[in-house]
């Protein structure tokens, strides 16, 4: 059974370039996913990375969004957004990337 993921993403550009987050080095970014486990998280969002020239450099906070972290505090409004837009045939959400020099 699959279930809804939260994770925090340090990403990188394959090659530094002005196409691939305006030339940034790097960026952090929101990551929701469905999936089995953390390996698959991990899996999926280094493949749906990879397909923008991004690499995957950490991933770190995977939490299932059912658990009681979530279910204290919640999710901010544009988490539960992805995590609603999430599904077999679009397994991997991101929000916005935040880009640093």
């Amino acid at each position: 059974m699959k279930y809804k993921w939260h994770g925090f993403a340090e990403v990188a550009p394959f090659e530094v370039n002005a196409e691939v987050l305006e030339g940034a080095s790097g960026a952090f970014v929101n990551v929701i996913a469905l999936a089995r486990d953390i390996d698959e998280v991990q899996d999926l969002t280094q493949n749906w990375l990879g397909q923008f020239g991004l690499n995957l450099i950490t991933l770190s906070n995977v939490k299932l969004i059912t658990s009681k972290a979530y279910q204290k505090g919640g999710l901010p409004d544009e988490m539960l957004q992805l995590a609603n837009q999430v599904s077999e045939t679009c397994p991997v959400q991101f929000s916005t990337f935040d880009a640093f020099p």
